[in-house]
């Protein structure tokens, strides 16, 4: 399609091609693990997060990725 597409046209078509491949895909899965550590009457807290499974961010980036 790009070759038949100006650049704007085909940055609209490419959007919308990802957000129709994407809706037909799992969800994206993430483990997300938090810590929280007292000592002293003071908190240390520590979060981390791990992608499981790319799922539809593998092929739509958006505000997911």
């Amino acid at each position: 399609m790009k070759e038949y597409l100006t650049p704007d046209q085909y940055k609209l078509y490419n959007l919308i091609w990802s957000r129709f491949v994407a809706s037909q895909m799992t969800p994206q899965v993430t483990d997300t693990m938090a810590v929280t550590i007292t000592q002293n009457g003071v908190d240390f807290r520590a979060n981390r997060s791990k992608v499981k499974f790319d799922g539809f961010t593998k092929v739509y980036k958006g505000s997911h990725g």
